[in-house]
């Protein structure tokens, strides 16, 4: 049976989570200082690159998601495992990315994978110390950036 304190700590993770996917689904990278701690190290094997700090991150999500007339990411099958002021956790993840090409037709790119996070108790709460994303499928392509609409705002919103 959990405590008090870890049914807390359990909905702050929670609430962490969906912080990063409204981060990415709203282009509000500001909001990523209430998910990652200041060394926070990430990798993201769809973004191609080795371990990066997690700033680092910002111009590679911004370069990407802007090529995209639509997205959303949907988080699923979280676990959550406490040990004292440090955790693990692992959570399925669903993304999908539609790109318009300059003709007007759509294109949907869709990928699924699992996050694996290492996260720390700090003085502003929870965040993630370190994060890999581990993609699993993805279903339709992703078209040449030369051949789709860019955009500086999510289109969506």
């Amino acid at each position: 049976m959990l405590t008090a304190q870890q049914i807390s700590d359990h909905i702050e993770i929670e609430q962490l989570q969906q912080r990063y996917f409204r981060s990415m689904d709203t282009w509000d990278y500001d909001l990523l200082e209430s998910v990652f701690a200041p060394e926070a190290v990430v990798r993201y094997e769809a973004l191609q690159g080795g371990d990066a700090a997690w700033r680092e991150m910002i111009p590679r999500f911004r370069e990407f998601n802007r090529h995209f007339s639509f997205m959303q990411h949907m988080g699923g099958q979280l676990l959550i495992e406490l040990d004292g002021d440090r955790a693990r956790s692992s959570h399925a993840m669903r993304a999908i990315h539609v790109q318009t090409t300059h003709d007007g037709a759509e294109n949907r790119w869709a990928i699924y994978g699992v996050y694996r996070d290492q996260l720390l108790r700090t003085q502003d709460g929870w965040r993630i110390a370190e994060r890999l994303y581990k993609g699993m499928r993805t279903e339709g392509s992703l078209l040449p950036f030369e051949r789709v609409r860019s955009y500086e705002a999510p289109p969506w919103l």
